[in-house]
């Protein structure tokens, strides 16, 4: 899916790409044909209010890949993972030698 910038014939940018991951996102979020230039989803659920964010038609106000994958949605579904695959302690523990600011090489 091309964001509204490059079917204007501008610059390809990072944000672009956000552009194209959020209608992805929407169509198997929505199991809906993303259409472009179309009303953005209304439901206050955290991975519809990510999409409106990714699928701004001004592309200074979308979020970075950072920031998305920062978003309470991610997040929740990173530690779902984690707590199924058993990696959830030792996430943990780098997490907080991260906190303060112990990096492996120290720490042996």
């Amino acid at each position: 899916y091309a964001s509204p910038e490059v079917e204007r014939g501008e610059e390809v940018t990072w944000a672009s790409d956000i552009f194209s991951l959020g209608a992805i996102f929407f169509q198997l979020w929505h199991n809906s044909h993303f259409k472009p230039h179309c009303v953005v989803p209304t439901s206050s659920s955290c991975m519809d209010l990510l999409l409106r964010r990714m699928l701004q038609c001004n592309p200074s106000l979308r979020p970075s890949a950072q920031a998305c994958l920062a978003d309470p949605f991610f997040a929740e579904a990173s530690l779902s993972i984690a707590k199924r695959e058993g990696l959830l302690a030792p996430l943990q523990a780098r997490l907080q030698m991260a906190r303060l600011g112990i990096t492996e090489a120290r720490r042996a």
